[in-house]
């Protein structure tokens, strides 16, 4: 007979930018809930950074589904003028509208928001503070949005930096480590010499590279297929989300598995 008990299986879940595609983390949500795989931590970056907040505060997922029909481009974008940077004014607002927490500490699961700190180009890793400004600024698009000041920071989007936060789980403890990459298809070129155009090619390359980290940092990677949908444009909500939980059901097997087999 052993004196000695195992230790507390961690499990780990980082969401990746991939702006609104990111509405598809709700159907990842919904399907983690509906199989009752315990999440102990979770990370995110830019639209991940909110979906990992979401998961953490532990909302009502039919409420979550709602909220996110209804919600479109005007509600989080002053502007209307691709690539005129707006505040994020109106994003901060509705995070603290729809999450009952102010501090990444007081949630009920412990929750990592990385951001990038564009006076010292430098990556942050938020577990405590502020939740709307922390998440605001990991969303900060350059481009879209104006940098967040906060405390001794200017923060823009973590993706620029850490796109698929899987790294921080495992530096949390975390022995399984569940990535999902809602922009899977990101790096592709463009035969455009247009501004804008090669802007966008030169950002999605940029965040190709940074997200190879997540890939080896993780046991499994769920890859929604959104590549139908514009990352810059909240249209057809119900079909992403559709195929958030879609694609993570495909994987249910595969992770019960992993947690069987670690136990």
């Amino acid at each position: 007979m052993s004196f000695f008990r195992k230790k507390k299986l961690k499990i780990g879940l980082a969401f990746s930018g991939g702006g609104a595609r990111g509405v598809a983390y709700i159907g990842v949500i919904k399907a983690l809930k509906e199989c009752n795989v315990k999440i102990d931590f979770v990370a995110g970056t830019s639209a991940g950074a909110l979906g990992a907040v979401l998961f953490a505060s532990d909302m009502d997922i039919n409420e979550l589904e709602k909220k996110a029909i209804e919600l479109n481009t005007k509600d989080i974008r002053a502007s209307k003028i691709p690539f005129l940077p707006t505040s994020t004014d109106k994003l901060q607002a509705l995070i603290k509208e729809t999450i009952r927490y102010k501090n990444l500490e007081d949630l009920p699961i412990p929750c990592c928001v990385v951001a990038c700190d564009m006076i010292k180009a430098e990556e942050v890793d938020f577990t405590k503070g502020d939740i709307s400004k922390v998440v605001a600024g990991s969303c900060c698009a350059p481009g879209f949005f104006t940098p967040v000041e906060y405390k001794d920071y200017h923060l823009m989007d973590g993706g620029l930096i850490n796109n698929i936060p899987a790294n921080i789980c495992r530096q949390h403890g975390c022995d399984i480590v569940i990535a999902v990459d809602a922009n899977s298809t990101r790096g592709y070129g463009t035969e455009s010499l247009k501004t804008i155009d090669c802007l966008l090619a030169a950002m999605r390359i940029l965040m190709k590279n940074n997200s190879v980290s997540g890939y080896e940092n993780a046991d499994i990677v769920i890859q929604p297929n959104l590549k139908q949908y514009k990352i810059t444009k909240l249209e057809n909500t119900q079909s992403v989300i559709d195929e958030g939980y879609r694609a993570t059901m495909l994987k249910m097997m595969e992770i019960e598995k992993l947690i069987a087999n670690k136990k």
